[in-house]
C-alpha cells in the first residue's frame, strides 16, 4: 500500500547518541518500505552549517539518508528553527531535497500543506481575525485563494471567537 511517513523535532546531537541510532534503525527497516519521507524540522538540535558535517554522528545521519535516497524513496527536508542553516551540501550529501516553509504537496491526489509548526505559535503569529469563526495569519491571503483552503478548512480552532465554534 503506497504511504508517506513524517518525522519531525528529533534535536539530533552529539549528546543523544540513542536518538540518532533510533533514526538509522528507523530508516533502514521502517522509512525503507515507504514512497517518501519528509522531515519537517529539527531534524537537529542545532546546525551551525555545513562544515559541521565531518561530525561522526552527522556522518551516521548523512549516510543513513543517503542509503534510504539510494533506495529510492523520495526524502524531504524542511528548515527548522533549530537546523536553519542546513545548506546545499548536506542536502546532496545525504540524498534529501530542500522544500520551502510552507510548501504544499501532492499527497496521494490530495493538496497538503507541510510546515515545521513553529510558525503556528500564537505568541509569534500576527493573527487577522477576518470572520469570528476563522482566525487567519495576517499574510496567508495568498493560501486562502487556493481552492483546498476555500471556507477557511483549517485555521477554526484558533484566534478570537474560536472555541465557541464546533468544527
Amino acid at each position: 500500500m503506497p504511504h508517506s511517513l513524517f518525522i519531525s523535532d528529533l534535536h539530533l546531537s552529539p549528546e543523544t547518541p540513542a536518538a540518532t541510532a533510533s533514526l538509522v534503525q528507523f530508516l533502514s527497516q521502517t522509512a525503507v518500505h515507504a514512497d517518501s519521507l519528509y522531515v519537517l524540522g529539527d531534524l537537529f538540535e542545532y546546525w551551525i552549517g555545513d562544515e559541521g558535517m565531518a561530525q561522526p554522528h552527522m556522518q551516521l545521519v548523512i549516510q543513513a539518508f543517503r542509503t534510504l535516497s539510494d533506495k529510492r524513496v523520495a526524502t524531504y527536508f524542511m528548515h527548522g528553527n533549530r537546523d536553519f542553516l542546513v545548506g546545499e551540501r548536506f542536502a546532496q550529501a545525504s540524498g534529501l531535497r530542500l522544500l520551502v516553509d510552507p510548501t504544499v504537496v501532492d499527497l496521494y491526489g490530495t493538496p497538503t500543506i507541510l510546515m515545521h509548526g513553529d510558525t503556528l505559535s500564537l505568541a509569534t503569529m500576527n493573527i487577522n481575525v477576518s470572520a469570528p469563526w476563522c482566525a487567519i495569519p495576517s499574510g496567508s491571503e495568498p493560501l486562502l485563494q487556493s481552492h483546498w483552503m476555500s471556507g477557511c478548512a483549517w485555521p477554526r480552532r484558533y484566534g478570537a471567537g474560536a472555541s465557541s465554534q464546533k468544527a
